[in-house]
């Protein structure tokens, strides 16, 4: 969220062009690249899993207004969510952290997309196939968007000629699926294999996947 709302992979690209060492400011700042505060913003999360709470968390610490979202196209809504039709038009930051399955495979396409107020941000750590690829691309172009983030696709890894990968969109930043691979967390899934396999020894089951 910070690096969509500061805009930095713009800035850092103008110090490395040479931009900033031209200027006549202190301060480099371009009008195209605008930046942004987290506080006061709204965010939406959908999914209320571990990693949305924890998110929900440290959206609070900035200062941010936190909302969770329910389930796309439910008829329903639980309690402590609000409507994903309603959640799309508050969300200044709309942040993906939800299992993809058949009912909201691209739910952010270009009617749910056009929905969302103009100039928010959308964040995607969950799964590619969560949002239609082409649909994000056309509303970054048009500037309904002003930035998408996420460390997955719908294809990994990318086509090389995917244009969410190219370089000439300063307000898209892909990473390449690197969210869960720390040194540390690494350590702590080898830890939590040798412990598993050392309670299956046992007759022990534990961290079933069913």
């Amino acid at each position: 969220m910070l690096n969509l709302v500061k805009n930095f992979q713009f800035y850092r690209n103008s110090v490395l062009d040479g931009q900033w060492s031209k200027s006549n400011s202190f301060c480099y700042q371009d009008n195209q690249a605008p930046i942004y505060d987290l506080n006061e913003k709204n965010l939406v999360i959908v999914g209320r899993g571990e990693i949305g709470l924890s998110l929900a968390k440290k959206a609070e610490a900035f200062g941010m207004h936190v909302f969770f979202s329910e389930r796309p196209f439910q008829e329903t809504c639980r309690d402590g969510y609000i409507p994903f039709n309603e959640a799309l038009q508050i969300a200044d930051i709309l942040s993906l952290n939800c299992a993809l399955n058949a009912d909201n495979q691209h739910m952010l396409n270009q009617k749910t997309l056009s929905q969302m107020k103009a100039n928010s941000f959308i964040v995607n750590v969950s799964r590619g196939g969560l949002v239609n690829e082409q649909d994000i691309l056309d509303a970054i172009r048009t500037g309904h968007i002003a930035g998408y983030a996420a460390d997955v696709m719908a294809q990994e890894p990318p086509h090389i000629n995917n244009l969410l990968v190219s370089r000439n969109l300063h307000n898209i930043l892909i990473t390449p699926h690197i969210a869960w691979a720390s040194k540390e967390a690494k350590q702590r899934m080898c830890k939590l294999l040798l412990q598993n396999i050392h309670l299956n020894l046992q007759g022990i089951d534990t961290n079933r996947v069913i």
